[in-house]
């Protein structure tokens, strides 16, 4: 589950392919990715809603999660009921901690997934980074917070990876975030975006992290449960 992070790319504007390092790397392996819920552009919380009511649970060991950008549950939802009920207390002015809460709230849900089906979760920060202060849930059998920093190495990491969906919160009236927290976060955006568009050998389309780069984590995912998988 996740976002074009799990191997989506864009051919041209209105073509999408799926190239699957994920799923290939673990077919060598003896292993099967039976559900793939994942969808470019996807929210966390849209692929945890998906997870409720698309998946038989019955049917899968272990759920491989790429956690995307937190903004963008809140550019996708705003406007709707779901919204008011998954983030009741958001404060609507303090961006980066109301991008925690996001966080801590889609965990508290996927949280309830494992109390209720007992699957558990690795969950990798992708296109997202992961706040570490809050990670201590028991769904979370392997965790890697930043995939995306160690790619990268760079320094000042922002909590998201593109910079349209920070963006979309500074036009949306609901929204009146702090101006300095949303141009501290833009402004590392644009650094982040810098690298990613001239390091071709890492993120091969400049937008996606290259497919040789999957199997570190794959392997270190595998190797930390051996008696798992």
């Amino acid at each position: 589950m996740g976002d074009s992070w799990t191997g989506w790319t864009t051919l041209n504007e209105c073509n999408q392919y799926h190239i699957a390092p994920i799923n290939n790397y673990l077919k060598d392996l003896g292993h099967t990715i039976s559900i793939d819920i994942s969808q470019p552009g996807a929210s966390n919380f849209g692929q945890l809603r998906m997870l409720t009511h698309q998946v038989d649970f019955s049917t899968i060991d272990y759920i491989i999660w790429l956690y995307t950008e937190p903004a963008r549950s809140l550019t996708e939802f705003y406007n709707t009921e779901d919204f008011l009920e998954q983030y009741p207390d958001l404060s609507y002015t303090k961006f980066y901690q109301d991008l925690n809460y996001v966080q801590h709230r889609d965990f508290v849900y996927a949280q309830g997934l494992f109390a209720q089906h007992h699957k558990p979760f690795a969950v990798i920060g992708g296109a997202g980074q992961i706040n570490k202060h809050d990670i201590k849930y028991p769904f979370i059998d392997f965790l890697k917070p930043s995939w995306n920093k160690e790619i990268s190495n760079l320094e000042n990491m922002p909590i998201n990876c593109y910079t349209h969906h920070v963006e979309t919160l500074m036009i949306v009236d609901k929204f009146n975030y702090d101006k300095s927290e949303i141009m501290n976060e833009l402004d590392n955006l644009e650094k982040l975006t810098y690298f990613m568009h001239n390091n071709e050998e890492l993120y091969y389309d400049k937008y996606h992290p290259s497919p040789h780069l999957y199997k570190s984590w794959l392997e270190s995912m595998l190797t930390s449960k051996p008696n798992f998988i």
